[in-house]
C-alpha cells in the first residue's frame, strides 16, 4: 500500500501546510505530489487520501467536505482545484 510508505507527519520530509498561510496551499500540493511520485502513489483515491495525511483535523475536515473528495468519479486534479478555490 503506497500511503504507508510516505513519511510520518513529524518527519523532516513531510510536507507542511500552515492554515495561517493559506496562500501556500499550492506549494503544499507541489511538495505532496513530489512525494507521490517518489512513492508510487498514483490512484485518484490514494492521492486524495494522501493529501490529508499532513493536515490538522480542522483542515482535513474542510477538504473532505468538498464534493470532489467523496465523489469517486472526480479525479485528484479536480479535487485539488476545488481545495485551492477555498483559499485566496
Amino acid at each position: 500500500m503506497p500511503l504507508t510508505d510516505l513519511p510520518g507527519e513529524n518527519e523532516r520530509l513531510a510536507p507542511k501546510f500552515d492554515e495561517k498561510r493559506p496562500e501556500e496551499a499550492g506549494r503544499y500540493f507541489s511538495a505532496l505530489e513530489a512525494l507521490f511520485d517518489r512513492h508510487a502513489v498514483t490512484t485518484n483515491g490514494d492521492c486524495k487520501l494522501g493529501s490529508l495525511k499532513y493536515l490538522t483535523i480542522f483542515t482535513e475536515r474542510l477538504w473532505k467536505a468538498t464534493k470532489a473528495f467523496a465523489n469517486q468519479t472526480k479525479t485528484y486534479d479536480e479535487y485539488k482545484a476545488k481545495v485551492l478555490k477555498l483559499y485566496p
